[in-house]
């Protein structure tokens, strides 16, 4: 440590302080260069104050020196005035080497910031979500860690938070908490902040959000039963989720877990993970018991086929009953292939129909769909309407084969265009043939009909909706 010229100097000689600092990557971050007004307080005394003028833009590295005479004895506090109305942060600061940790000095007030490493040191990492909102600001989180005898002072715990980045900080404590069992965060300010993991000391605190001007205390994790969650987040334009605020309840056979916030990533495509721990017996987890159901499905070619996530409501109906709704979450995107899994414990007996329900305002269609491997064809969802489908392959099978044109407006619906083959007998109901109608492309769909129609004479094609349809 410095020591300031003591009384046994020869003549007067100024004392010289080099002061750096690392600027923080926040939006808000960024000072002005001049205005941050430090005085710097030792053992005997203080420096008059000086404007430690340097670069203080976002991230950058900034210095400044200045000389003062008196002897202010031992290192141990510096004080910084904000002058103007330019908030700043910092990630870091030394004088001399030494180091003061990181803070941020907001308009016209003045931050005080003790040398580090006095007191029982709390390490601090985390890293920051993934969501559109997850960000935070580099300061205004304030930490008090609590233990088995007490707890620490506040401490703001400056670091950064930008998405998807690990940030720390260290503080420092003079209270002996005992062992370390909780941590409080208060947000100061305006600025919602999501993390995926958080850890004090490499003990585990797990993820949370922290909304405006609130305070989340988490707890060490570890203590109860543990449920690891995992999950697969859609693809499809809405399906992405924030990271927070889900708040999981596990069910099981003796009784259920508190609920809990299962703070992972949710970006569209992703795999998050979580990581639960609840006291509650609640003994084997339900999920999958009752009879399970296989549904895959294709979803057509066509401009509007393409299907949300979830949303479509399946009912199987079997000879003895039928099982409950179940909404069926999967893949719709336009020539995907996608599926669910279903459990239920009616004893429908075998399996004859399936009731689709679509319980909102995007429209579906899908060229084959089976359930525990059996064909009930292709159809088309309308808004907020519900479709029957019959098991394939009862009745006399049709097979419809068509080219479509290749001329702008050829291309027709992958559903609604229902066909009535006539016969020298009768004539079959209508069927909508559901298949590819895209430009030049090749589209297969069968039917079944239980009218003895005789030889084939002809075929009617009712378009129901608004769309031309030529084919070759």
């Amino acid at each position: 440590k410095l020591e300031a010229c003591d009384a046994n100097c020869e003549g007067e000689r100024n004392t010289h302080y080099t002061i750096q600092f690392e600027n923080g990557k926040g939006d808000w971050d960024a000072g002005d260069t001049a205005g941050y007004i430090f005085t710097i307080v030792g053992s005997k005394g203080e420096t008059a104050p000086f404007d430690c003028s340097a670069t203080r833009s976002q991230g950058a590295t900034g210095e400044c020196t200045m000389e003062d005479v008196p002897d202010i004895g031992n290192i141990k506090e510096v004080k910084i005035y904000n002058s103007g109305d330019n908030y700043w942060c910092f990630l870091s600061l030394t004088i001399n080497e030494l180091n003061f940790g990181g803070k941020c000095v907001d308009d016209y007030l003045t931050e005080t910031l003790s040398l580090a490493g006095e007191g029982i040191e709390y390490n601090i990492l985390h890293e920051t979500g993934t969501g559109d909102w997850d960000a935070g600001n580099t300061g205004g989180y304030i930490f008090t860690i609590v233990g088995t005898k007490d707890e620490t002072a506040a401490h703001d715990c400056t670091s950064k938070r930008e998405l998807e980045s690990t940030g720390g900080c260290t503080i420092w404590d003079d209270a002996d908490i005992g062992e370390i069992k909780e941590v409080k965060i208060y947000n100061s300010g305006d600025n919602y902040w999501c993390f995926l993991s958080l850890s004090v000391n490499g003990l585990d605190f797990g993820g949370k959000c922290v909304d405006d001007y609130l305070t989340e205390t988490l707890s060490v994790a570890g203590e109860g039963v543990e449920y690891n969650i995992i999950h697969e987040t859609g693809t499809e334009k809405w399906d992405a989720g924030s990271t927070g605020g889900y708040m999981f309840t596990i069910v099981g056979s003796n009784g259920e877990t508190s609920p809990h916030d299962c703070t992972a990533s949710r970006a569209l495509g992703s795999t998050g993970t979580c990581t639960i721990w609840d006291d509650a017996d609640i003994g084997e987890i339900l999920a999958g018991e009752g009879i399970e159901y296989n549904i895959l499905h294709e979803t057509g070619t066509g401009d509007w086929d393409a299907g949300n996530t979830g949303g479509y409501i399946f009912t199987i109906v079997g000879t003895k009953g039928e099982t409950a709704a179940h909404d069926c979450t999967s893949k719709r995107e336009l020539e995907s292939t996608g599926g669910c899994t279903i459990w239920d414990d009616a004893d429908i007996g075998e399996i004859k129909e399936v009731k689709i329900y679509n319980s909102g305002d995007n429209y579906w269609c899908f060229l084959s769909l089976s359930v525990n491997g059996l064909d009930f064809g292709g159809k088309c969802v309308d808004d907020y309407l519900t479709e029957t489908l019959s098991v394939a392959g009862e009745g006399v099978e049709y097979n419809i084969i068509h080219e479509t044109g290749t001329e702008k407006w050829d291309a027709g619906s992958t559903g609604g265009y229902m066909f009535t083959i006539v016969g020298s007998n009768g004539e079959t109901s209508p069927h909508d043939c559901t298949a590819s109608r895209a430009l030049g492309s090749t589209g297969t769909c069968t039917i079944w009909d239980d009218a003895d129609i005789g030889e084939i004479k002809e075929v009617k094609i009712y378009n129901s909706g608004g769309q031309l349809l030529v084919f070759q």
